[in-house]
């Protein structure tokens, strides 16, 4: 299929950089800039000098280059660096020896001592030499001086990873150095030499206003609160899309109209008009750099509403759906769909929004001023028809995405010549039923944002819509209709916001279905035919082994009734798998011998490939215990393992699996002593471990415990929570401590000191201001100064699920020193 690209010549335009007028983007910045400049002359007592980086990366035209600009502008007296050098690495991307000639040349005494067959490794020598203050410079360009170099600050301005060089960068000395980049590689690259990364953030609604006031500030009546509201909204925070819009509407007359049509078609206007010269030239640059499958997968994603937060899962998927994904050998679709995901949050063109609590991006969205440029774009080359409430009707578009609200209704004729391969509905969708239906070549439906598409209207499509490869159904649907069984190409099924109890056992039997998503039961007696059909299938063991294509299967409950074990057993290509166990299915446990057989197939199946992701989630309360003690010693293999129920003793099937990076134990009342001896810390490729508990006393890890442990989240329940002891030079790769304590007073013997590679801590924000400060001071005094995070409590009790939290801004007026009793918490760690 081919890529759809940018209509027009916007990828051809402005090659060249204008200039912003400096007053204009220093609002904001301010805190920035003092804690940038606190980095670069901060010495950490007790530590040896050594090259210190900051790196300042965000999405283009967020204001890196005016941030690093203000800072390095704030040394220009010569007393703190008395040297100072600013390269504009963009001019480079393609001729790295011009990049370090570039810099020879405005460093003192170099600029004139530079030949033309001096060769990359000879200019890198003299930039280290040169750097490092207790080195002296180069013999064949200096003579021998018994004074150092004097301290030096150099900016890199917008590089990229192939130009990051860490060999320029001595280990010991007092230089610093500022690099701004959209690379989130070329950030951790720097961090990972020492560095420190800042992300830009976007202005909130006032300093948006008062950018756009400044902007004004000539024509101070030409500008009111009508005009700047619209504007701020439109550009969400967005500096350079704020300066651009406010050139664009100074040259007209009607400041109203212009600022009405600038609004209801930003991305023509980005297009067509010269006031957005820079802004294009900065959005088709990131857009530019991607490869023909990325730009298709951006693109795409325009389609959603502004500010949506796109669940990365259903994206994936998605993309794979509809043929977004370019194959490669010994690796999955999914596996490549994940590395362009990856590719666009790396390069910061799309902004990540909920980030767990084991570095994956769960949810992101568009930025605002991309959106419009590629929802622009796609609309132009109709391949994404968009349609808000009030708009005209497009009409043989390639994918469509429709917003009804309460007041507002669309109402689409259609025609089977339509060549829609997919369709989003948002809001209502009730009454598109009869355009939807002649939808006859969509592959994908996404209805899980719809409020109204109940059963009945299923049971219209399923007969007529029978490329369906993605299905997704929203919180109106109570039942999936025995009709479901027309959708032969069915890949994807997502339940996981509907009110499913029970499903049909027509969903099992699709031949293609790969995916299966929700929080369903499977049961027995439902009728005399279902069970007759699971009967037939449970009989024909070999066929259904070989027919079966189902890989997810997140999630089933289990109750007294349940027949999803006994079919799991024959299903032999299961690759993620969550199951929860209802107190019926507590006390009848005939269901074990069959979910354990099918556990066993799944961890010892093509083991000796140790090929991809695989996942195991159980939430069995009571009932876990008598399934471990049933499975002992598997020597399976699995990837990501999650337990939640009550254990009595380490389960040694944990210990027996091989491949394990992410370890969760949740409520399962272990104490730390059990988890001490257990042959936990021997798991030698245990990255990630999660441990939710009501106390952890006698935990203790020892040096050469978790050997390549990167994230280490621990959630403790207890009103006087006790940490683990954790030895000096324990933990050597640790990057990332969450405490999700509540009741964490102070450090609570935790020394970040002993982790040199820590990145980020992360704090129950319901903790006392006192403890919030001690750590933020404990924070600034480690070499890596890593940045303190914080996360409120979510959810509702009693879903069997573990505690759950979500990123929250640091609290601002002090806290009580513990949780509420009343706080929500998914379920009761302890009695």
């Amino acid at each position: 299929m081919s890529q759809p690209m940018a209509s027009g010549s916007a990828a051809n335009k402005a090659t060249s950089r204008a200039p912003l007028a400096k007053p204009v983007l220093t609002l904001g910045i301010m805190k920035a800039k003092n804690e940038l400049r606190n980095i670069l002359v901060d010495h950490v007592e007790g530590e040896q000098e050594q090259m210190r980086a900051i790196c300042i990366v965000g999405f283009g035209g967020s204001g890196k280059t005016r941030l690093a600009r203000e800072v390095y502008d704030s040394f220009q007296d010569g007393h703190t660096f008395p040297t100072r050098a600013w390269v504009d690495a963009w001019m480079y991307k393609d001729d790295y020896k011009g990049l370090l000639i570039d810099l020879l040349k405005r460093l003192p005494k170099l600029e004139d001592r530079i030949t033309g067959d001096s060769d990359v490794e000879q200019l890198r020598t003299e930039i280290s030499n040169y750097l490092n203050t207790n080195s002296f410079p180069h013999p064949l360009l200096f003579h021998r001086s018994p004074h150092p170099s004097p301290r030096s600050l150099v900016v890199f301005d917008d590089i990229d990873e192939q130009q990051w060089d860490d060999y320029i960068l001595p280990e010991e000395t007092r230089s610093r150095i500022i690099v701004t980049t959209t690379s989130q590689a070329a950030a951790n690259n720097c961090r990972s030499d020492g560095g420190y990364i800042y992300n830009m953030k976007t202005l909130d609604e006032n300093d948006s206003k008062a950018l756009l006031k400044a902007m004004f500030k000539k024509r101070p009546t030409y500008f009111d609160r009508e005009v700047a509201t619209p504007i701020v909204g439109k550009c969400d925070g967005h500096p350079l899309a704020l300066v651009s819009v406010a050139k664009y509407l100074k040259m007209g007359n009607d400041l109203r109209e212009n600022c009405t049509k600038v609004c209801g078609s930003l991305g023509s206007q980005m297009e067509e008009q010269s006031a957005f010269q820079e802004l294009r030239r900065v959005l088709m640059s990131s857009y530019g750099n991607l490869s023909d499958h990325g730009k298709t997968c951006l693109l795409y994603m325009s389609g959603f509403p502004k500010g949506f937060q796109i669940r990365r899962s259903s994206l994936i998927r998605r993309w794979v759906a509809q043929g977004y994904v370019q194959s490669v050998p010994k690796q999955s679709d999914e596996a490549v769909a994940h590395d362009n995901f990856n590719q666009l949050i790396e390069r910061n063109i799309i902004e990540p929004m909920h980030i767990g609590d084991d570095a994956i991006v769960n949810t992101c969205r568009t930025y605002a001023v991309m959106r419009e440029l590629m929802l622009h774009t796609s609309f132009c080359d109709r391949f994404i028809g968009s349609l808000d409430a009030g708009q005209s009707e497009p009409t043989n578009f390639r994918h469509l995405f429709i917003q009804n609200d309460k007041n507002n209704r669309i109402n689409w004729s259609g025609r089977k010549e339509d060549r829609a391969r997919s369709l989003t509905i948002f809001g209502s969708g009730k009454d598109s039923i009869s355009y939807i239906t002649k939808l006859e070549l969509l592959q994908v439906l996404d209805l899980m944002e719809c409020t109204d598409f109940s059963d009945n209207l299923l049971k219209d499509i399923m007969n007529k819509l029978r490329r369906l490869k993605y299905l997704s159904l929203g919180s109106a649907t109570k039942k999936v209709p025995k009709t479901i069984k027309e959708l032969h190409c069915l890949h994807t099924l997502e339940l996981n916001k509907t009110n499913v109890v029970a499903l049909p056992i027509e969903v099992i039997k699709l031949p293609h279905l790969v995916h299966l998503f929700g929080k369903v039961k499977l049961r027995k007696k439902k009728s005399i035919n279902a069970l007759q059909a699971i009967y037939d299938i449970i009989s024909k063991k070999e066929t259904i082994g070989q027919k079966s294509k189902l890989q997810t299967l997140s999630g089933f409950i289990i109750d007294e009734d349940s027949i999803i074990p006994e079919l799991m057993v024959h299903m032999r290509g299961l690759r993620k798998v969550k199951i929860w166990c209802d107190s019926t299915g507590e006390s009848n446990t005939d269901w074990i011998i069959h979910l354990k057989e099918a556990i066993e197939n799944m961890v010892m199946y093509e083991m000796d490939t140790g090929v991809g992701v695989r996942s195991l989630s159980l939430y069995l309360g009571n009932a876990l215990e008598n399934l471990l003690g049933r499975l002992g010693e598997t020597n399976g293999f699995l990837t990501t393992l999650k337990l939640h129920g009550r254990l009595s003793q380490f389960p040694k099937f944990v210990t027996s699996l091989a491949g394990i990076k992410e370890l969760c134990l949740s409520s399962t009342n272990l104490t730390g002593s059990d988890l001490s001896g257990s042959g936990l810390g021997e798991l030698p490729c245990l990255l990630y471990l999660k441990l939710v508990e009501y106390n952890l006393v006698g935990f203790v890890i020892k040096k050469g415990d978790y050997p390549v442990l990167q994230r280490l989240c621990l959630v403790v329940e207890s009103p006087t929570p006790v940490l683990p002891t954790i030895e000096e030079e324990a933990l050597p790769e640790l990057v990332s401590l969450h405490l999700l304590c509540g009741h964490l007073v102070n450090l609570a013997g935790i020394n970040i000191r002993n982790h040199t590679n820590l990145q980020e801590v992360a704090l129950d924000s319901a903790i006392s201001m006192e403890t919030i400060i001690t750590w933020e001071d404990e924070a600034r005094k480690h070499p890596k100064r890593p940045k303190v995070l914080f996360f409120k409590r979510v959810g509702t009790p009693n879903t069997g699920c573990t505690v759950k939290y979500t990123a929250t801004e640091r609290p601002k007026t002090p806290e009580s020193t513990g949780t509420d009793e009343s706080m929500d918490i998914d379920t009761p760690l302890r009695l």
